[in-house]
C-alpha cells in the first residue's frame, strides 16, 4: 500500500510533529465506512508475550486449518513499533521475543499477506499525559502529535517489510479519558487526574487524529474498542452519534466485556446490567449505521489480582473462553466480528507475570488448550461453502437443498449461509451469488 506522502514525506512530517508543529487537517469533514456492507470476520490476536507467535510464522503447518479460519490477524503497536515506540523500551509492555526485528525475521507480514490474512495493528493512541512532579497535563496539540507519530510509526514498518495494514483499532479512546463508574462508585480517588468527563471533549482529541490518519493512510479502516460496562451503552450510542455530527463514522466497533466488573456492579451496587440484552442493542445500533460489530472473544472473568501460576493455565483460558462464547450465541447477538485475543497475565508473588496465556500452537492436539485449538472448537462460521472445500459449486447447491426447512442455532444447519437460524431462499441466493 502506497499512503498519501510516501516514505520520505512521512519521515519528514514525525520530525516536524516532534517539535511540536501541528499537521494540518484535511480541509472539510471526511468520513470512512460510509455505506459499507456488513462483513463476518474472524480476528485473531495472540498474547503480547506468547512463548510461541514466532513459531507460528516458522511452523505454519502446525494451523494449518484455523489460519483458513482467519481473516484478521491482530498484532499489538508495541509488537511492531521501533525507537520509542517498541515493546523492547516500553517498560509496561512485556512482548518477549514477539517484537519487530524478530517479526521480520520470520517474514511474518509477508507471510500473511501470502495466507491472505489481513494485518490489524491496536492502534497507538495518546491518552492524558503527566509528569511525576509536579502534575502537569498535557495539551491537546501534544496528544495529538504523539498519538500520530506512534500511528505512523508501525504502520510503515509494516510496510516496509513487506505488509499491508488493513485495520487500525484505537484502545479504549473514552474509558481512557472518562471517568469510570468504579472510581465514582467506591469512592476512590482517580489516579488519572487529567480526565475529562465530556464526550465532546474526547472528541475534539480523537476526531482530528482519525481525519488526519485517513487523510495519510485512506485504504485503512480506523475502528476502536471499548470496555463494557465500564462505558456504558447510552455513553457509546452517544458517542458514535457525536463523531458523525462531526464528519466520521466508525466502520467498526469491538467489545471488550469485563465479566468480573458486570458481577460487581450488580451485586454491590445493585444495578440489574443484562450483557445479552446490551450486545444486541449496541449490535443493531451499529449494523444500522454500517458499522460492523465485534465481541472479544477471551476470559473475560479473569483478574490478575485473583489468580497464580498454580491456579491458572491455558485450560483454565480454553474453558472460561468457551463458556463466554456459549453466553453470546444463545443470547443470539451472533457479532459481525469474532475476535479471538488473549491479554491474560497470571499474578506472581512479585506481581503480574508475563502476557504469555495461551499458547498458540497446534491447532489439533486434544491434550494442549491452544488458542488455535480453541478457535477451532467454538467458532461459528456459515458460508455458501458448506462443506469448506474452498468452492462453491454443486456439492453445495445440493447440502442446502438437503437441509432446506432446518433450523436452529446459528452453526446448527449445514445450509445455513447466513447464520440467522433456518434454510430457505436467502441461502439458495446466497449459494448461487457465490457460485465458482
Amino acid at each position: 500500500m502506497q499512503n498519501a506522502v510516501g516514505p520520505i514525506g512521512s519521515v519528514l512530517l514525525i520530525n516536524l510533529l516532534s517539535t511540536g508543529v501541528a499537521a494540518q487537517s484535511p480541509s472539510g469533514p471526511q468520513s470512512q465506512g460510509q455505506k459499507r456492507a456488513i462483513a463476518e470476520q474472524v480476528w485473531y490476536g495472540s498474547n503480547l508475550g506468547s512463548v510461541d507467535l514466532l513459531d507460528m510464522f516458522t511452523t505454519p503447518e502446525q494451523w494449518t486449518l484455523a489460519r483458513s479460519k482467519i481473516d484478521v490477524f491482530l498484532l499489538s503497536g508495541s509488537q511492531v513499533g521501533s525507537e520509542g515506540w517498541s515493546c523492547t523500551v516500553l517498560p509496561t509492555a512485556d512482548c518477549g521475543d514477539n517484537h519487530l526485528e524478530n517479526l521480520v525475521g520470520v517474514q511474518a507480514f509477508q507471510r500473511l499477506g501470502e495466507w491472505g490474512i489481513d494485518i490489524a495493528i491496536e492502534s497507538f493512541f495518546a491518552g492524558p499525559i503527566m509528569s511525576v512532579e509536579p502534575i502537569v497535563c498535557s495539551t491537546d496539540s501534544q496528544v495529538f502529535s504523539l498519538s500520530l507519530n506512534g500511528s505512523i510509526n508501525v504502520i510503515q514498518n509494516v510496510q516496509a517489510n513487506g505488509g499491508e495494514v488493513r485495520y487500525l483499532r484505537i484502545d479504549e479512546p473514552i474509558r481512557q479519558w472518562y471517568p469510570t463508574h468504579y472510581y465514582l462508585q467506591t469512592g476512590q480517588i482517580d489516579p488519572r487526574p487529567c480526565l475529562v468527563n465530556s464526550l465532546d471533549a474526547i472528541a475534539d482529541h480523537v476526531v482530528p487524529y482519525i481525519l488526519q490518519m485517513q487523510a495519510w493512510f485512506p485504504t485503512i479502516a480506523i475502528g476502536q474498542v471499548e470496555l463494557y460496562p465500564e462505558v456504558s451503552v447510552d455513553s457509546l450510542k452517544q458517542w458514535i452519534l457525536i463523531l458523525e455530527a462531526r464528519g466520521v463514522t466508525l466502520p467498526f466497533l469491538h467489545m471488550d466485556v469485563h465479566g468480573t466488573r458486570v458481577e460487581q456492579y450488580n451485586s454491590w451496587w445493585g444495578l440489574n446490567i443484562d450483557v445479552g440484552a446490551d450486545m444486541r442493542e449496541l449490535k443493531s445500533f451499529a449494523a444500522a449505521r454500517g458499522m460492523e460489530f465485534g465481541i472479544i472473544y477471551t476470559d473475560i472473568i479473569w483478574n490478575s489480582q485473583l489468580w497464580d501460576p498454580t491456579e491458572y493455565d491455558d485450560q483454565t483460558y480454553y474453558e472460561n473462553t468457551v463458556d463466554w462464547i456459549n453466553y453470546i450465541e444463545s443470547e443470539d447477538v451472533r457479532p459481525h466480528h469474532q475476535i479471538y485475543q488473549s491479554w491474560v497475565v497470571p499474578y506472581y508473588t512479585t506481581g503480574p507475570g508475563p502476557q504469555q496465556t495461551p499458547v498458540n500452537l497446534p491447532e489439533n492436539d486434544p491434550s494442549i488448550f491452544s488458542h488455535t485449538r480453541l478457535l477451532l472448537d467454538s467458532i461459528v462460521q456459515c458460508t455458501a461453502d458448506t462443506n469448506n472445500d474452498g468452492v462453491v459449486n454443486v456439492t453445495d447447491l445440493l447440502a442446502l437443498l438437503g437441509d432446506w426447512g432446518c433450523s436452529g442455532g446459528p452453526g446448527t444447519c449445514a445450509g445455513d449461509t447466513n447464520c440467522d437460524g433456518s434454510v430457505n431462499v436467502t441461502d439458495l441466493l446466497d449459494v448461487l451469488s457465490s457460485w465458482g
